[in-house]
């Protein structure tokens, strides 16, 4: 228990569970995009990305390209200009993040039940 095997394993555990989660998320976020948008064109969601800040820690964004598209907040619906039109946004990352915060514990169990033979 104490060589070692048990925190290696704990620690592939939570990278897997983060990329996992955040994979997740992404995959939601353009199935949803594919479905809702009115007027689809795939380009806005082919910026969507996951970027693995630290082994631990990863975040799902529009800015493969390194910038954020600008329209993005528009599409959500947090933009200035969404006050003022009647377009109020389609809340797609708001509904992801959501879902994604009710299914990480069932992600979590589901990957640490395969680690938990190598930590014994």
């Amino acid at each position: 228990m104490f060589d070692g095997r048990a925190e290696g394993a704990a620690q592939d555990a939570v990278e897997e569970i983060v990329s996992d989660i955040a994979r997740e998320g992404q995959n939601r976020l353009v199935g949803r995009m594919a479905l809702t948008f009115r007027h689809p064109t795939p380009y806005y969601w082919t910026q969507v990305w996951t970027r693995h800040v630290t082994p631990t820690f990863a975040v799902v964004n529009d800015a493969r390209s390194g910038t954020p598209m600008i329209y993005g907040p528009w599409l959500e619906g947090t933009g200035s200009r969404n006050r003022t039109s009647r377009f109020k946004g389609y809340r797609i990352w708001r509904i992801v993040r959501q879902f994604l915060q009710g299914e990480a514990v069932a992600i979590g169990r589901r990957i640490l039940a395969t680690h938990l033979p190598r930590m014994r």
